[in-house]
């Protein structure tokens, strides 16, 4: 299979980049390496993933420049196409919400417009759980009202109203999957488990925004398989689908359990929540289960364990 990959060189691009070479399809890799985090951390997921040689390309380009990005489709002229890159970080889009909406808004424009011109019928497009708020403390279906807190989580949203818009001019599937709070070895730096893992390696402190503050983490592999079920060209015209494990966890208790699985511990320090991040997220999965076949397999230790194996060999 030709695919497409847009934001290949982050967590989660590389991590799928690296699955299809590894099936044996053809891979290009488009990322713009976005200043939020170092250039040289997305050099080399890009390497770790394409690691074993195989069909890989890569483009360095910004999707909101439409010109470069309609001139690769074209030419690869790829069966499926997947969007991960997006600028990301709620806090940060507080204060730069210009860059955010060129990023996430502009992008997706230019995406799914370059998609219809160039003839790839097969989208698959990332949104976020931070499109639901997280004032609620049951599971969230795709029916759910949406209520965005952040600029960050507003980008999101108007992604997947763009691409309710462009499901006439994309013949085949078009489907948005929400993902909630994904971890994993190669993680990205700001998140929340690799600041937590500095502090136990530095002896620094901890912060946690509230008490009672409850997540539904997903486990990067888990993540993959629902995307990899999501290109499948069975799932026609718009869908929505939430991707995650379904078992929200306490953040206290994950630190409690991070420290059992480093076998050290840090100062912890509860912080008045900042209004914006959501208080729970819970994934409600049964449509994505009925239609995509995703069961996510990890339970949390075992994916903090893999991350920490990790994170120990990263950082040396």
């Amino acid at each position: 299979m030709r695919i497409v990959i847009t934001g290949s060189c982050g967590f989660i691009g590389s991590a799928l980049s690296a699955r299809h070479l590894a099936g044996g399809d053809e891979v290009t890799g488009i990322d713009s390496y976005d200043d939020y985090y170092a250039r040289e951390v997305k050099k080399r997921n890009w390497e770790w993933a394409t690691r074993s040689g195989g069909g890989a390309r890569f483009h360095e380009l910004d999707v909101a420049e439409f010109g470069p990005l309609f001139k690769v489709l074209a030419a690869q002229k790829p069966q499926v196409l997947v969007h991960l890159a997006a600028k990301a970080g709620v806090l940060d889009s507080e204060v730069n919400p210009e860059a955010f909406c060129r990023a996430n808004i502009l992008g997706t424009a230019n995406v799914l417009e370059a998609c219809a011109r160039a003839g790839v019928n097969n989208v698959v497009l990332a949104s976020s759980s931070s499109v639901y708020g997280g004032d609620r403390d049951g599971p969230m279906n795709e029916k759910a009202r949406t209520a965005p807190k952040s600029v960050y989580a507003t980008t999101k949203l108007a992604t997947e109203v763009l691409a309710a818009g462009y499901a006439g001019r994309i013949k085949g599937g078009l489907r948005c999957l929400r993902f909630f709070t994904v971890y994993g070895p190669r993680q990205r730096p700001d998140m929340a488990f690799m600041r937590f893992l500095r502090a136990i390696r530095t002896g620094g402190t901890i912060r946690i925004r509230g008490r009672g503050m409850r997540r539904d983490f997903s486990f990067i592999d888990d993540i993959i398989d629902g995307i990899m079920a999501a290109e499948c060209d069975n799932v026609h015209g718009y869908e929505c689908f939430n991707l995650g494990s379904s078992r929200p966890h306490d953040v206290e208790a994950v630190v409690k359990m991070l420290f059992s699985i480093t076998g050290q511990s840090c100062h912890t320090e509860i912080v008045a929540p900042n209004g914006i991040e959501a208080r729970c997220t819970y994934a409600d999965i049964a449509w994505a289960k009925q239609r995509l076949g995703f069961e996510p397999r990890t339970t949390l230790e075992e994916g903090l364990r893999a991350q920490y194996a990790w994170y120990k060999e990263a950082v040396g």
